[in-house]
């Protein structure tokens, strides 16, 4: 059986929605196809952007970032199959990655690889 990859990220993308709910010191923001969200464990892969969309919004991918930084945990970026590396990279630009913990984008075909 064929799995969708809309499908897959859609449902990824709302299991750690529903996780968030459940923690005291968590919060999420879903917008433009991304969720962003923190746990409050401080642990990279607890907290982060998760792509949904193909084409994510390089400026909403920004804000994210920069809201992530300010919360002072360690934090990923997980990237799906398909979706376009220039408007991840362009967020970059807008944001203040540069100075944060370690950020990955995690992709399905090679593993992680740094910004």
């Amino acid at each position: 059986m064929a799995v969708d990859p809309d499908a897959a990220a859609t449902a990824l993308v709302d299991t750690w929605q529903h996780l968030v709910d459940t923690t005291p010191l968590g919060w999420r923001q879903r917008e433009g196809g991304l969720l962003a969200l923190a746990t409050g464990v401080p642990v990279a892969m607890f907290n982060g952007i998760w792509v949904e969309s193909i084409d994510p919004d390089a400026r909403i991918v920004a804000g994210m970032f920069d809201r992530l930084a300010a919360s002072g945990l360690p934090y990923c970026l997980q990237s799906r199959p398909g979706t376009a590396a220039r408007p991840l990279r362009r967020s970059l630009q807008h944001s203040d990655i540069g100075t944060a913990p370690a950020a990955w984008i995690w992709r399905c075909s090679d593993g992680p690889s740094r910004l």
